[in-house]
């Protein structure tokens, strides 16, 4: 290999893990930036530009290698990728407002830079999953531990020292110190996150590494530290979706890692089930039940619950796809809505706020990409690594139909990057 071919794909090997380092703790910094300067905007950017610089370096390595070339083509869900950023291209000329359409574009987009980014470093670096796996298993448990510090120990608006909103204030572009778990006055753990949601849902990625490797009886102590940890932070996260994710991943290592049948899953399945209508049933008239599991008010007579609002919210969405099939353009729904000046589009789905963005098509071509990477990292589950990656992408999807997810740049510019590194290995490759 020439010189200049060893020397590019190791600065993009090195971006790409300092930017998965990073990224849980980019909002505190650059808040806390903008504090300082100003130009939040141009602050928080610069992991779009981060990515931006490091897929044009992988394109330049991609073109110059045809073995590198000819497998990222074979990889067909690559190209549907492509056709997808593609038409959110083709909407520009019809954005109603250029920030909301360059905002749209850049949450949709840069966690699909991250996937190409990622393939093309396994290329030459096939160690590059270990070393993303171990970057993020310890940096989920400093996460972690920042999240049950700041709930536990330290003043519930102490962030608002780093430049974090008091809540009420709703500053476009900066979250709220703290969040309560409805009106009862605990504090919902988010940690150097955007927000408790997001949060958990981060912490999904590095719970699934730890738990698999506790299962695996691997350094036992250090495992089961991390998990109760981690396990902690998302419990006070008071994120049900993170919840739900949480038991699903560690359903799944248990039943890879101790070789479940088919008929353990079921009564395993069918327990859960029923333990979860029986805990319902038995508490659904208590009201600290409802606070804390429920996110409902503390008067039982009113209507208006977190629930409610989810609900309304994804049914919202469904009509306006509905009423407008091809999409109202990139920024028109989700997080970047708020740039209209008018009330936030956001579904609580993210692939319905793809569809209210780009339409049915390109709701279409994102849905069967993820379903085509999934099913690749399927067949490579026998790789204790990859399996890993894989239970950890099933619970955010489902994260995702309940939450706008994939909007979040931690959560997604992450799993993508591991998904693009834990993908079967091309024969040939060096």
């Amino acid at each position: 290999m020439q010189q200049e071919s060893r020397v590019v794909p190791r600065i993009i090997k090195y971006g790409l893990l300092g930017m998965v380092i990073v990224l849980p703790f980019q909002t505190f910094l650059t808040v806390w930036a903008a504090q300082e300067f100003g130009h939040l905007y141009a602050i928080t950017a610069w992991k779009e530009v981060a990515v931006v610089v490091l897929a044009a370096l992988a394109l330049y390595l991609a073109f110059s290698n045809k073995k590198l070339l000819r497998l990222l083509v074979a990889r067909k869900f690559n190209l549907l990728l492509v056709a997808y950023a593609l038409l959110f291209i083709l909407y520009m000329p019809f954005a109603a407002s250029q920030s909301q359409f360059f905002v749209g574009l850049a949450i949709n987009l840069r966690f699909v830079l991250m996937f190409f980014v990622a393939q093309v470093v396994y290329f030459y670096y096939p160690q590059l999953l270990r070393s993303l796996l171990k970057a993020i298993a310890v940096t989920g448990v400093v996460v972690a531990s920042v999240a049950i510090l700041h709930v536990l120990l330290l003043a519930p608006n102490f962030l608002t020292n780093f430049g974090y909103d008091e809540p009420g204030q709703n500053t476009v572009g900066i979250p709220p110190a703290y969040h309560l778990v409805a009106d009862s006055g605990l504090i919902r753990a988010q940690a150097t996150l955007r927000g408790p949601n997001a949060l958990g849902a981060y912490l999904i990625i590095p719970l699934a590494i730890w738990f698999y490797a506790f299962v695996k009886h691997r350094r036992m102590a250090l495992s089961a530290f991390a998990c109760g940890v981690i396990g902690l932070a998302i419990l006070m996260s008071h994120s049900r979706s993170a919840w739900l994710a949480a038991a699903v991943v560690v359903a799944l290592i248990l039943m890879q890692a101790l070789n479940f049948t088919r008929k353990h899953v079921s009564i395993m399945l069918v327990s859960l089930a029923a333990m979860a209508v029986l805990g319902f049933v038995s508490f659904d008239n208590n009201v600290l039940f409802r606070q804390l599991v429920l996110h409902d008010v503390v008067s039982l007579s009113t209507a208006q619950d977190s629930n409610a609002g989810h609900l309304q919210a994804t049914v919202r969405g469904v009509r306006d796809v509905l009423r407008q099939p091809f999409g109202e353009g990139p920024g028109s729904a989700g997080p970047a809505s708020a740039l209209g000046g008018t009330d936030t589009e956001v579904s609580e789905n993210y692939f319905i706020q793809v569809m209210q963005e780009v339409g049915i098509l390109g709701g279409l071509l994102f849905l069967a990409s993820q379903l085509w990477v999934g099913l690749e990292l399927w067949r490579g589950r026998a790789d204790a690594k990859v399996f890993v990656v894989l239970a950890a992408g099933v619970g955010l999807v489902l994260t995702n139909l309940l939450l706008h997810t994939w909007a979040d740049e931690t959560v997604a510019m992450t799993w993508w990057a591991l998904a693009g590194a834990a993908l079967p290995r091309a024969k040939g490759a060096k």
